[in-house]
């Protein structure tokens, strides 16, 4: 379990269920999603990603990894998304999503694995097909705050990006493979039960669910893979969804990615053509 120590007196002091997150963030949309299916109250503390308020002092002393999302109950501070939603299922009232069988058990801990392991895949992709120009913009701040961190990672990250070529085309290939690679997986398990979670929904789909909303964003082909594409049409119509996913997204987002992704593939530069190279 994700629990820190945080270096403010203030969250410890605090009572509750508090969130912090970002409402575009995919990490944050699948923890509200698992407080939105346990009936969980929270007091949400949004986090302007694009003013870098995550590089902030005072959200460095909440979380020094400085990203979202953060919940604070009852003063304890978690960190990471997966064990986030772990820990909202243990603690919390309404219907369990851990399955009970084991052999279910064993798959939604490999698919929680998985989904955490592609959260760099999709941060490039993201920041090259959605954000582009928008991230470009706000580039060199993003640099002389992060800078302070001494991420290594991060801070090559900004500096691929912000170059004047940008990703590189084998660097954009490489995380669609990984994005494709994960989606083969998630059709194959589909084909076994009716969610990713086994016979129940559960952990497993409240993990992947966001990735896989990113992707649709991306404008990934989806009906490759038919099973997800159905799996994908059912869960993106239960409430949490709407509750705690669509109705965090700013329309003006919406609408820039959707240009935005329309002009790419007017260019012949959209992520399908990065599937041909993969």
């Amino acid at each position: 379990m994700a629990l820190i120590e945080t270096k403010r007196d203030d969250i410890r002091d605090l009572s509750g269920v508090h969130l912090f997150h970002n409402g575009m963030s995919n990490c944050s949309q699948r923890v509200r999603l698992a407080l939105c299916e346990k009936g969980v109250s929270y007091e949400s503390h949004h986090i302007d990603l694009q003013k870098h308020e995550n590089l902030s002092p005072d959200f460095r002393m909440l979380n020094p990894n400085a990203v979202v999302p953060v919940l604070v109950h009852d003063g304890r501070t978690y960190i990471e998304s997966n064990d986030i939603i772990a820990y909202i299922d243990e603690q919390f009232d309404g219907p369990p999503l851990w399955p009970v069988d084991p052999t279910h058990h064993k798959v939604t801990e490999e698919l929680l694995a998985r989904s955490a392991k592609l959260q760099s895949s999709l941060k490039l992709l993201t920041f090259e097909f959605l954000l582009k120009p928008i991230a470009k913009k706000g580039v060199a701040d993003a640099r002389r705050k992060q800078a302070v961190l001494r991420d290594k990672t991060r801070n090559q990250f900004v500096q691929d990006f912000s170059s004047p070529s940008g990703f590189t085309r084998q660097q954009i290939t490489t995380e669609v493979g990984e994005l494709t690679l994960a989606l083969e997986h998630l059709e194959s398990a589909l084909g076994q039960t009716r969610w990713l979670n086994g016979p129940d929904f559960g952990l497993a789909d409240i993990s992947w669910l966001p990735n896989v909303h990113r992707a649709v964003a991306m404008k990934y082909p989806l009906d490759r893979f038919s099973k997800i594409a159905q799996w994908y049409r059912i869960t993106s119509n239960r409430s949490c969804f709407k509750n705690s996913i669509s109705r965090f997204e700013p329309n003006p987002a919406l609408a820039f990615m959707g240009i935005y992704t329309g002009y790419r593939a007017i260019r012949g530069t959209a992520i399908s053509a990065f599937i041909r190279d993969w």
